[in-house]
């Protein structure tokens, strides 16, 4: 059916929408119907979708609906895409699991995107799992530090050697902090 092209309706189908627009109950429905019924009586798609508030391209495919379907095909709506379905706990699991106790081959940890191949995921779908269960310490960089004796130390927590240090300067700022209050 070429573009803006009016449907040839006879009687017995004009017949039939008029009826099927008196027993319609919704109203996306009975707009498809009417602007079926208007466009073969010769309006122009652009008055039909003024006056039922709808775009000119709707118009035009309800029209191209009903030459190829008829009027269940008007009455029907299109399939959509589902929900996407949860993750399981289990598989939600063995990530933080994989996450915590091993490390990749050739790397020193996880990203999101060899996680998710291991896995069978979206890389999406594993960092909200990250997120979730609060491992995003383990995603960062690790800092490699020498010790006094040369050896190499690794820290996931951005460069503190000495995580009591850390923890005490963190103390005393908050004690600052709370006698600024006073």
């Amino acid at each position: 059916m070429a573009r803006g092209k009016i449907p040839e309706i006879n009687e017995a189908q004009r017949a039939l929408l008029i009826s099927a627009q008196k027993r319609i109950l919704r109203p996306k429905h009975l707009k498809r119907v009417q602007a079926v019924l208007a466009r073969s009586e010769g309006l122009k798609v652009a008055q039909i979708a003024q006056v039922l508030r709808v775009d000119r391209t709707q118009i035009s495919r309800w029209v191209r609906v009903y030459h190829n379907k008829g009027i269940e095909g008007l009455l029907q709506d299109g399939s959509r895409p589902g929900r996407i379905k949860p993750v399981s706990s289990t598989l939600e699991e063995k990530v933080c699991r994989l996450t915590v106790q091993e490390k990749p081959k050739n790397a020193t940890h996880w990203t999101t995107r060899t996680m998710a191949k291991r896995v069978g995921l979206s890389h999406n779908k594993v960092s909200e799992i990250w997120r979730k269960y609060g491992r995003c310490a383990i995603l960062r960089r690790p800092f490699m530090h020498t010790s006094g004796n040369g050896t190499k130390i690794q820290s996931p927590f951005g460069g503190q050697k000495n995580l009591q240090k850390s923890a005490q300067r963190l103390r005393r700022f908050l004690d600052y902090r709370r006698l600024e209050h006073i």
